[in-house]
């Protein structure tokens, strides 16, 4: 039986699902929950040291796409193991700024590598998928124009095609998988968008 209740929030780079999950993580706070916020590639000592190699822009070229892909899953692993999993068998809200389905997206379909090969290798390496993903959905030019005051990383590198690739890669998932994939469209209005998040949530929770 599962324990917990975990929540993934997906979308391209500068979609806003970062500070999306922040809101909700004090609107679940505020019900009395008690949560667990983190990220990835990151949230433990060894994941953020392969965070720092996918995302380093110096590494451009240097990394071929299946590489990539078996960080990444190391990563989540690791991540899994001694982050979340605890967590959530304890009987709290985890939620993470991207999992299993940023692979799925990026390598996936990105890369070319093929979404069943990334979801039946994603499943050897977490014990669980989410309970509920948000995927924040936004137009890859809307998204690059969010993000042209800070440098790019290596991925945000690949340029709009990429990410309008990846775009399109997190709403055939959202197909795949509607029982647990809920879109929503980002808005300007971060209170607006956050609203239909909360909206989301309340929902899965009441099921």
């Amino acid at each position: 039986m599962k324990q917990g209740i975990f929540i993934s929030f997906e979308g391209i780079d500068g979609s806003g699902k970062s500070t999306q999950m922040k809101m909700a993580a004090e609107y679940l706070s505020s019900l009395g929950y008690r949560v667990l916020t983190t990220r990835e590639p990151g949230g433990t000592e060894l994941a953020e040291r392969i965070r720092k190699v996918l995302l380093d822009a110096k590494m451009e070229d240097k990394i071929t796409a299946k590489a990539e892909l078996l960080l990444y899953l190391a990563s989540r692993h690791q991540h899994s193991a001694e982050i979340i999993e605890p967590f959530l068998r304890s009987g709290g809200v985890v939620l993470t700024d991207r999992f299993a389905d940023s692979s799925t997206a990026y390598q996936g379909v990105g890369r070319g590598l093929g979404i069943e090969l990334v979801e039946g290798l994603n499943e050897l390496v977490i014990p669980r998928w989410p309970d509920l993903t948000i995927l924040i959905d936004i137009p890859a030019e809307a998204a690059q124009a969010r993000n042209i005051s800070k440098a790019p990383d290596r991925l945000e590198n690949e340029g709009i095609e990429f990410q309008e690739a990846i775009r399109k890669g997190y709403l055939e998932l959202s197909k795949r998988h509607p029982d647990r994939i809920v879109v929503i469209e980002s808005k300007d209005d971060i209170e607006e968008t956050q609203i239909k998040v909360r909206e989301a949530i309340a929902r899965f929770l009441a099921v």
